[in-house]
C-alpha cells in the first residue's frame, strides 16, 4: 500500500503539523508548531523507495527537490528492540507484536 500523507517539503509538512495541533488544541498550540521549525527524522524506519510510484503520483513525486537522509541500518543505541525487530521482520515478511486491522488481500 502507498501512503503519501507525509511526502511533501519540510516547510509544507510543518504547515501541516501545525493546523493539526490548532485543530485539536487551538491557534496558540499552531503558533508553538511553526515556531519550532520542522525536519524529518533520520532515526524512522523510512528506506528509499527503489519501485515505480502510481501513475497519479509520478510527477507530483518527480517535481520534489528536497534532501532526505534514510536511517542507517546500523543497530542505534536505546532502540535495540525496535531493531532487532525490524531485522525479524525483514529476514520473515512478519512484524512480532504488531496489531493489524486488516487482512491482506491476495490477488490472483
Amino acid at each position: 500500500m502507498f501512503h503519501y500523507g507525509w511526502v511533501r517539503p519540510p516547510g509544507e509538512q510543518q504547515v501541516k503539523i501545525a493546523e493539526f495541533e490548532r485543530l485539536y488544541h487551538g491557534d496558540a498550540a499552531r503558533e508553538r508548531r511553526l515556531s519550532q521549525g520542522f525536519a524529518y527524522d533520520a532515526s524512522e524506519k523510512v528506506r528509499v523507495f527503489q519501485g515505480t510510484h502510481p501513475a497519479p503520483m509520478r510527477e507530483w513525486v518527480a517535481r520534489e527537490d528536497w534532501a532526505f537522509e534514510p536511517r542507517s541500518r546500523r543497530l542505534r543505541r536505546g532502540h535495540l528492540r525496535e531493531d532487532l525487530l525490524d531485522l525479524v521482520e525483514a529476514a520473515t515478511g512478519m512484524r512480532v507484536g504488531e496489531y493489524k486491522n486488516y487482512r491482506l488481500a491476495r490477488w490472483p
